[in-house]
C-alpha cells in the first residue's frame, strides 16, 4: 500500500497518532526535510529519505511537482512492503505534488489511502480567531496572477516561499490593494513559541526579512478595491458568449 500522511503544520504534536504508527513500520519519503517536524523523526529515529534535490534539477514549480510524484511512485515500485510519502500540513490541501500522485496513481490502478492532518489553514485561522463560515478564499502563490482575489470573501496566499516570491505577490495585489493596504503576514504558524503574525503595508512584503517556506499572507475583503473588481467583471460579461463580439475579437 502506497500511503500518504501530512506533518501538520509544524508542530510535532500535531502529527496524528495513525501517522506515527505509519512512521515506525513502513518505508518514508519526504517530499522536503525543510519542515520543522522533520527533526522530531530524526529523535524518533525514523528512517526518511527527501525528494528535495528535485528543486534545484527543475526549472519551475509545476515541473518540480510532477517529478516528485513520479519518483515517489517509482521508490514505492521498486522494493515490496508499504510506503509513506509525508507531506507538510495536510495532503489533501495546496499540497500539488499529492494531486499530481493520485493522478499517477489512479490511472495505473495502484492502491493508496490518504491519512488526513492538521492543516495550515486551520492553524491560520486559529492565530487570527476567525471562522471561515463567510467564504475564505485560498491561492497558491504561483497562481495569484491568474485567478485574482475579489472582495467578496478573505483571502490567503500561501507557498510565499522566499523574497522573490513576496516580491512576485506584492506585485499582483497590487492590483487589487492600495500600497499602505494593511495585510497580514503570518509566518510558523501553528508551531509553539515560534509564531510571527504581524500587520504590514502591502509594499513592505517583500522586505520582510525571515519570508520562507512556512510564510503566507492573509488579505481581509474589506481590503480589496471594489472598483477594480467591478471592472473585471465587467471585462467577463463583454467576453462571454452573448456578450461583445469585438471585445472577445480582441
Amino acid at each position: 500500500m502506497l500511503h500518504i500522511a501530512g506533518l501538520g503544520p509544524g508542530d510535532p504534536g500535531s502529527i496524528t497518532i495513525e501517522t506515527f504508527e505509519l512512521l515506525k513500520t513502513t518505508r518514508v519519503v519526504l517530499r522536503t526535510k525543510i519542515h520543522p517536524t522533520v527533526q522530531a523523526l530524526t529523535e524518533w529515529e525514523i528512517p526518511w529519505t527527501s525528494l528535495d534535490q528535485f528543486y534545484e534539477e527543475n526549472d519551475s514549480f509545476e515541473d518540480v511537482y510532477a517529478t516528485i510524484a513520479s519518483e515517489v511512485l517509482r521508490l514505492y515500485l521498486a522494493e515490496d512492503g508499504d510506503l509513506t510519502y509525508l507531506v507538510p500540513g495536510n495532503p489533501l490541501i495546496a499540497e500539488k505534488s499529492v494531486t499530481e500522485l493520485i493522478a499517477l496513481l489512479e490511472a495505473q490502478s495502484i492502491e493508496y489511502q490518504i491519512h488526513p492532518a492538521v492543516s495550515f489553514i486551520d492553524t491560520i485561522m486559529d492565530v487570527l480567531k476567525r471562522d471561515p463560515i463567510k467564504g475564505l478564499l485560498i491561492l497558491d502563490s504561483t497562481d495569484l496572477s491568474s485567478k485574482g482575489i475579489s472582495g467578496e470573501t478573505d483571502t490567503i496566499i500561501t507557498q510565499v516561499y522566499n523574497r522573490r516570491v513576496a516580491s512576485e505577490v506584492k506585485l499582483a495585489l497590487s492590483d487589487y490593494l492600495e500600497d499602505e493596504a494593511q495585510i497580514i503576514y503570518i509566518r510558523n504558524a501553528g508551531i509553539k513559541g515560534q509564531e510571527e503574525v504581524r500587520r504590514i503595508p502591502l509594499w513592505s512584503l517583500d522586505r520582510q526579512e525571515d519570508v520562507d517556506h512556512l510564510t503566507s499572507v492573509f488579505v481581509e475583503r474589506e481590503l480589496v478595491s471594489t472598483v477594480f473588481n467591478d471592472f473585471r467583471r465587467t471585462i467577463d460579461a463583454l467576453r462571454k458568449p452573448g456578450g461583445c463580439l469585438s471585445d472577445r475579437e480582441q
